[in-house]
């Protein structure tokens, strides 16, 4: 284990759908795919420490993104 890894917060969106075409481009180039991280659009980054992510930050993200609605996206170029 790194000791001198530091964690960090983002806010992304999942693309699930997306993670077979582009797992072995993130294999390659995107440490956080080694982490764990499916594949996503980030939105913000870095968002907060963790120490700064509460259980309030964590409801007011919810209240906020509960009222958008859900949204179809497509990567048809690069």
């Amino acid at each position: 284990m790194n000791t001198n890894l530091s964690l960090e917060t983002a806010l992304v969106v999942l693309i699930p759908e997306a993670e077979t075409l582009v797992q072995p481009f993130r294999s390659q180039f995107d440490p956080s795919a080694s982490l764990g991280v499916p594949a996503h659009v980030t939105i913000l980054y870095p968002f907060k420490s963790p120490d700064e992510l509460t259980d309030g930050v964590i409801n007011s993200l919810r209240n906020i993104f509960i009222n958008l609605p859900s949204f179809d996206v497509s990567f048809s170029e690069i």
